[in-house]
């Protein structure tokens, strides 16, 4: 098996979901990277659920996902089409001017990266789950941690930005981190692939 069952459900969830990037290009790689992660981690705890197949760890994992795609992507497009992200609303002039079989290539790109992305939890969800394991835990762990270290990062630079907006963040966890979204990130994933582990 190459590739589970269903596979091209998740490719066809991930190309819905990152179909926001034809809006603004940026998207692709921010609101689309969001809805596909939370998207696609709903999808495999849906399709485990309906087949009577769940474990805690497991649970936990799809938890993340939601949480992580709503930090990482959701929120940050949302504030930005309410006016109040940290990102000027302009387009840059090579953004405004990309062609649609440049947009079309990124899209199809992105939406099986993100499949890719999810891919170790897709393919537990197609051994049935099985039971947790050290591994398992360990990457509940690991994501667990990238996901606070995210929503505290963006909760610390709106409040930096707030007070003092001409400087970069430099107080909590940027005094030891100076990127901690992409650290945060780095966890996530790398407790994504722990995940699979052992099934």
């Amino acid at each position: 098996m190459i590739f589970p069952n269903l596979t091209w459900v998740l490719l066809l969830l991930s190309a819905a979901f990152c179909a926001v990037g034809f809006y603004k290009f940026r998207y692709f790689t921010t609101l689309g990277h969001g809805l596909a992660v939370a998207g696609l981690g709903l999808c495999c705890l849906i399709v485990a659920l309906s087949g009577g197949k769940s474990s805690p760890a497991f649970f936990i994992t799809c938890l993340l996902c939601l949480l992580y795609g709503l930090f990482q992507g959701v929120l940050a497009g949302l504030a930005e089409l309410l006016g109040s992200g940290r990102r000027k609303k302009l387009k840059s002039p090579a953004e405004a001017g990309t062609p649609w079989y440049v947009q079309g290539g990124f899209w199809l790109l992105f939406s099986l990266m993100y499949v890719l992305q999810i891919s170790p939890l897709w393919y537990r969800t197609a051994d049935k789950v099985g039971k947790d394991g050290i591994a398992s835990w360990i990457a509940v762990v690991f994501m667990a941690v990238g996901v606070v270290m995210i929503l505290l990062a963006n909760l610390q630079a709106d409040a930096q930005k707030r007070e003092r907006p001409d400087l970069p963040p430099m107080q909590g966890i940027y005094s030891w981190a100076r990127c901690p979204v992409q650290l945060g990130g780095i966890f996530f994933w790398l407790g994504m692939l722990l995940s699979s582990v052992g099934h």
